[in-house]
């Protein structure tokens, strides 16, 4: 992630305007591009496959699914 941040000025400029402690630190820019990347994936999936009502049958809602992934992304980027 760090190399993919240094060359490309659009991401170096997303990583400056949303993550501005970031800048001049490629080890945190690089950690910081790949928990919103991680982040985003995570729940782009987990929201189109409930809204595909893919959890049918599964026993829980899509709350429960949410709040545990949410959890899941705050531990591994020790938030929580």
């Amino acid at each position: 992630m760090t190399a993919w941040a240094g060359p490309d000025a659009a991401v170096a400029g997303w990583v400056a305007e949303y993550v501005p402690t970031a800048v001049g630190d490629t080890g945190m820019t690089g950690q910081s591009l790949a928990g919103a990347v991680l982040a985003w994936a995570q729940l782009h999936g987990s929201v189109g496959l409930e809204a595909a009502g893919q959890f049918a049958g599964m026993g829980h809602g899509g709350d429960a699914l949410l709040a545990a992934q949410t959890e899941m992304l705050a531990n591994a980027f020790a938030l929580a």
